[in-house]
């Protein structure tokens, strides 16, 4: 079996200790910024950074407060000190696309099209798609956006594939993603400037839920998972980056009795950030899992030496709820669909995992199956979608 070292232990050598000193440094700068920002009344959207950016600056200053995948907050409850921050956190994403795309057009953009999950990642089942479109609503507003238009996920990635198909046909669309699945059924390709959906389907779940599981199953054991009196939902809370909600129950857990070495592990765990750092590392095993039989990631971050290793049998039992709930959907959508006989495009970020195409192979087994581009599909579609719309806008009246 092969054994994947994802990141390796950093050595305690003359460099090291330079870097740490460095960093110790830079993170005081940082702290002396971020008062005399304050007293001079300077606002945070001043000097925010986005993307990879953001985490690096994160890790290597240990200060402020990360953010990640703000849309999957959208659709939970929220207070409203929790609602005014994350609408100006997306609004502030948001300028910053649209300051982008300004500069690299020559022109001031002031339209968007935004892809939507069909259904958003909420603990208010219906309610809390309809507070995600308000909110994206709301933020785009602030980012300077005079008119945006929502256009579903798979519609979206759909654009693409049928702009290179000559004939028209049935075709059901499954994106699967980070926090959302989405289904799409639709005529798709031949004369039509678009696809021509018909019918969505789609779940809160996605490759996050995929993680937790893994995190649960594979590392959460390293803090005592199963060996201390803890309950099992600290650590689901632990796990769940992207609920702000549950990662503050977790930093408020008392750890009380906790054994060690997983008390000084957990209350390492507690810190501002390290929870979504150690979700990332998961999210390395999870990838490298797909391929190999054996994976394993440095936790040099939360103790010394520390590592955790996983194999096929723990990234099994990690997406088997997921799985399930993903077989349940794609049950419901063939049996919907068993008398058309259609094609089944394959897009999404999770689309690459050989477990995703298996289940989708199982329940349309008579189907032809079209992978397409994991990445860059529902961007480049939306990006099609707008270009079109604009070029109908545009077009003189006869």
């Amino acid at each position: 079996m092969a054994l994947s070292a994802l990141n390796q232990p950093v050595l305690q050598s003359d460099e090291a200790l330079k870097t740490a000193a460095v960093a110790a440094i830079r993170r005081q700068w940082v702290q002396d910024q971020i008062t005399a920002g304050r007293e001079r009344s300077i606002t945070v959207d001043e000097s925010a950074v986005f993307g990879e950016e953001a985490i690096e600056e994160f890790f290597a200053y240990e200060a402020g407060r990360l953010i990640q995948s703000p849309k999957s907050l959208l659709g939970y409850k929220l207070g409203e000190p929790q609602r005014v921050a994350i609408v100006r956190i997306v609004a502030n994403v948001l300028r910053h696309v649209r300051q982008a795309a300004s500069t690299q057009l020559g022109v001031e953009v002031t339209e968007a099209t935004i892809g939507r999950p069909v259904t958003f990642r909420s603990s208010m089942g219906d309610a809390g798609s309809e507070q995600a479109i308000g909110l994206l609503r709301e933020a785009a507003t602030q980012a300077g956006f005079d008119a945006v238009e929502f256009l579903a996920e798979p519609a979206a990635a759909a654009i693409n594939y049928h702009a290179q198909s000559a004939a028209a046909h049935e075709v059901v669309v499954v994106d699967v993603g980070g926090g959302t699945t989405d289904i799409a059924l639709g005529v798709i390709g031949g004369v039509a400037n678009e696809p021509q959906i018909e019918a969505t389907w789609g779940m809160g779940k996605g490759g996050t839920d995929v993680d937790l599981g893994l995190s649960l199953t594979a590392v959460m054991p390293k803090f005592g998972k199963d060996n201390c009196r803890l309950l099992a939902p600290v650590y689901v809370n632990a796990a769940t980056v992207s609920d702000l909600n549950r990662q503050l129950d977790f930093r408020k857990t008392r750890l009380d009795g906790v054994p060690e070495p997983f008390m000084s592990r957990l209350r390492t765990l507690q810190r501002n950030g390290v929870a979504i750092r150690l979700n990332q590392d998961v999210e390395r095993l999870k990838i490298a899992l797909s391929t190999e039989t054996k994976a394993a990631v440095t936790l040099d971050y939360i103790e010394p030496d520390l590592r955790a290793t996983a194999d096929r049998s723990h990234l099994e039992q990690g997406y088997e709820a997921f799985q399930r709930s993903f077989s349940d959907l794609l049950r419901q959508v063939s049996q919907e669909t068993a008398s058309r006989n259609p094609v089944v495009f394959l897009t999404g970020g999770m689309s690459r995992a050989p477990y995703i195409a298996e289940a989708v192979r199982e329940h349309f087994p008579d189907s032809q199956l079209v992978h397409g581009d994991a990445s860059l599909g529902v961007v480049g579609g939306l990006a099609l979608h707008a270009a079109m719309q604009r070029s109908v806008v545009d077009r003189p009246s006869s």
